[in-house]
């Protein structure tokens, strides 16, 4: 295979990383998607500098704004992305990672974008069918590999669920203050934390050489 030819193998066979032809495919992606997005807000009376400038800069607030949130949304994105990594790669729990990787992603880009909080509400669609339709796919996550989860070892993780269950609960049931704030967003936050640790720490455990060792041991 030639050098700017996507995959393939290296001569020391080992695989090749990214091709020239296949960066410019994506280049060129990233680029029209871009000039597209621009267009289609512009063509609906928003200016297209609120897509490309960081929000801070666009509308004159704190840089630090929302730092606990976008914290606990990094956590997510680094959780799917490592997760995407072992689905390649991992010598098993690849389905189970590919999926925690997913759920990790699509909950990343709701809490960052609004989408239960705002969005979907415009919809007529309330915070609680969200908050329902997480917890049920979640169920369905444990349901199915349940004999992959349900251990002692993997206490960590029942910790993160705990946490942010309780997160959940307060958003629902009590009624809005300055200290349910806090205590509502130090869960969450502390719950992203270690559910994101548990997932990055599954998944380099999964990798060959750590699954090889174990087994050896």
């Amino acid at each position: 295979m030639r050098d700017g030819e996507a995959g393939g193998s290296t001569g020391d066979g080992g695989e090749r990383p990214l091709g020239l032809i296949a960066g410019i495919v994506l280049a060129a992606c990233a680029v029209a998607f871009l000039f597209l997005a621009m267009l289609y807000v512009e063509r609906r009376g928003v200016p297209f500098e609120i897509l490309i400038r960081e929000p801070a800069a666009q509308h004159k607030f704190w840089p630090f704004s929302g730092l606990f949130s976008h914290v606990g949304v990094f956590a997510l994105v680094a959780t799917g992305v490592i997760g995407l990594f072992a689905v390649r790669h991992a010598a098993r729990d690849r389905g189970l990672l590919g999926t925690i990787a997913a759920y990790s992603l699509v909950v990343a880009v709701d809490d960052f974008f609004l989408v239960h909080d705002d969005f979907l509400r415009r919809k007529g669609i309330p915070e609680t069918a969200s908050y329902a339709t997480y917890f049920l796919v979640g169920a369905a996550v444990a349901l199915r590999w349940r004999h992959d989860l349900f251990a002692i070892r993997h206490a960590a993780l029942f910790l993160a669920a705990a946490l942010l269950a309780s997160s959940v609960a307060l958003d629902v049931l009590a009624p809005y203050s300055r200290l349910e704030l806090v205590i509502e967003d130090s869960l969450k936050l502390a719950g992203l934390c270690v559910w994101s640790a548990y997932w990055i720490s599954r998944a380099g455990a999964a990798m060959p050489e750590t699954a090889c060792r174990g087994q050896a041991a």
